[in-house]
């Protein structure tokens, strides 16, 4: 604005090119959310060492952003719901005249196949490992097909083949007589597990076993629900976070245990054996309880669901929660899980616990609600600069700010204010985006310290000295009493911290002012160095300021609540009807 008054740059004096390059950097600088960059690597940084200290390890740092905005969490039935730690409850046979007991068969079935699954350590646990019987031909389990198979040899002569799996799998759906089914049906809405064992005398052929299976005996598993699995799910409730129970099991067995552990919705369940993707993705977003479900369904699942609008993580411990591992927000094992799981996770849980999980959560929410609400103090700054420096030039002004004017501003409130709520308790659910929830909170704040300052300088021109050095002054206190407003709006609701940190920086800013502010010196257009003067002038010069700035401050908590409230009606509004939908 100098420059353009004054048309030959030659005549400027030192003091006026000395003032343009001080105002000029003081607009750049001011648009620069200085800081915010650290507090935010900063708070993500003490986020990890806090989760660290609860046995979890954080393998992407900005993973706690999609943990904080979770509102599904998928899981697995076994090792996450229940402990794991399977045991052969019963065993109900239907040929008792065979010349091998079930023990000898499943003993050498488990000594052939040497599978290492929770399902084969109780079976090994329950009957033993023996190799009776000699393995001619063997179908590892698989969890597409769900079934294991062996054909047997004693003495050089083949005995027959056995296979052991899901009753469905085994036998075909119509080929499961009603007497078996009854009793699948009854074992399964206990919540145990049933495995069907069936033979055949002829051989495998082709990694398939003979089609004229029939049934041998049903073996019972049951699995124990973790202690605190109960109380972990009833946080995701309440904390506006559903639960999604993902099983390869018999969705009869998964609903039993997901309804005994407080899943809600657990009695819809559905099995997604032999469905399309189609169906698969219409179902995704309609239950809560999944069974019979291939690693192709899951990862399919999993994208439905986000699809819909939400963020999800994925809880997995095994190869076969791979696929709907990576499709997740967030996904999350165990320290015992499988190396490849553990490559790709976001989050490991080196207890081996998934009740950890609200923690995990808790952190993941405080960390990121905590930074979007700090660094709308910075945003604050940069808007109030940036529109400004466009009244300055739209009015032919100079920009009443230097550095060290700003400087007040800048370390106590935006500085310590935004670090010290940065580390504040808060488990609300995030929502919403980033970047819309800083300008939505930091535009209140500019609007604020917009009306000070112009408030200020008329306050100065028609009650206080036009002395330049307290007009500098006056300006400081504009912006810092506007600073000062809008961190108690944003601190509201009040708990001891928050009140103590405003009742702080207020002291500290008015000691500024008055003692600090003496020792600042600066230029005038004519380049004489002066100093600026202590706030108590003010008092001095007229009493009507002192009631002038009350009144300014107050004015300036009802603005920023007003506008607050006004930004976020809209949400307010979404977020009624959401909840009308749902």
């Amino acid at each position: 604005v100098i420059i353009a008054t004054h048309p030959d740059v030659t005549t400027l004096t030192e003091g006026e090119l000395t003032e343009i390059v001080t105002k000029t950097t003081s607009v750049i600088l001011g648009m620069i959310p200085s800081g915010m960059f650290l507090l935010t690597t900063l708070a993500l940084a003490v986020g990890v060492v806090r989760l660290a200290n609860r046995h979890t390890s954080v393998q992407d740092m900005y993973a706690l952003e999609m943990l904080a905005r979770v509102d599904v969490l998928c899981l697995d039935k076994t090792g996450t719901i229940t402990d794991g730690r399977m045991k052969v409850a019963n065993c109900v046979m239907f040929n008792s005249s065979y010349k091998y007991s079930v023990n000898d068969i499943v003993a050498s079935m488990q000594h052939a196949l040497a599978d290492n699954n929770q399902t084969s350590v109780a079976l090994r646990n329950y009957f033993g490992s023996a190799s009776k019987l000699v393995a001619e031909e063997i179908i590892p389990f698989s969890s597409s097909r769900k079934y294991s198979a062996v054909t047997f040899a004693d003495g050089g002569k083949t005995v027959g083949t056995f296979a052991l799996g899901a009753p469905e799998f085994v036998l075909a759906k119509s080929a499961i007589p009603k007497y078996l089914a009854d009793q699948i049906k009854h074992y399964t809405s206990l919540g145990q597990r049933v495995l069907l064992l069936a033979m055949s005398e002829k051989k495998i052929a082709g990694e398939k076993i003979p089609s004229d299976v029939k049934p041998f005996a049903l073996i019972m598993l049951t699995d124990n629900i973790r202690r605190d699995a109960i109380k972990t799910i009833n946080w995701f409730r309440k904390n506006d976070v559903a639960v999604k129970v993902i099983s390869g099991d018999n969705p009869m067995t998964v609903s039993e245990v997901a309804r005994r552990a407080g899943v809600e919705g657990a009695d819809k369940f559905i099995s997604l054996e032999g469905m399309s993707d189609e169906e698969v993705i219409d179902a995704a977003n309609k239950y809560n309880v999944f069974g019979r479900v291939t690693p192709e369904q899951k990862a399919l699942l999993i994208k439905s669901i986000k699809r819909a609008g939400h963020t999800v993580a994925m809880t997995g411990d095994g190869v076969n929660d791979i696929l709907a591992m990576k499709e997740s927000d967030c996904s999350i094992t165990v320290a015992t899980g499988s190396d490849a799981t553990k490559s790709i996770a976001h989050i490991v849980l080196m207890n081996n616990n998934f009740n950890s999980m609200p923690a995990v959560v808790a952190e993941g929410r405080r960390v990121i609600n905590n930074i979007e609400k700090s660094s709308s103090l910075f945003l604050m700054k940069t808007l109030f600069t940036a529109t400004f420096a466009i009244i300055s030039i739209l009015t032919h002004e100079i920009f009443p700010f230097d550095s060290q004017m700003m400087m007040m501003l800048e370390v106590l409130i935006i500085g310590i204010g935004s670090f010290a709520l940065s580390m504040q308790p808060n488990v609300n659910k995030v929502s919403g985006k980033f970047v819309s929830y800083l300008f939505s909170h930091a535009i209140p704040g500019a609007v604020i310290l917009i009306t000070n300052v112009l408030v200020f300088k008329l306050i100065n021109k028609y009650l206080l000295s036009p002395d330049q050095g307290y007009y500098n002054t006056i300006m400081v206190a504009a912006l810092s009493l506007g600073g000062l407003s809008y961190l108690h709006v944003i601190c509201k609701p009040y708990n001891t911290f928050r009140a103590f940190l405003v009742i702080s920086l207020t002291v500290v800013s008015l000691v500024w002012l008055n003692y600090l502010m003496p020792l600042f010196t600066f230029k005038d257009v004519g380049g004489t160095i002066r100093h600026m003067p202590n706030i108590l002038y003010g008092f001095k010069q007229n009493w009507m300021f002192v009631v002038t700035l009350l009144a300014v401050v107050q004015f300036d908590v009802l603005l920023g609540n007003f506008l607050t409230w006004l930004i976020s009606l809209p949400a307010q509004r979404r977020l009624k009807a959401a909840q009308k939908d749902k």
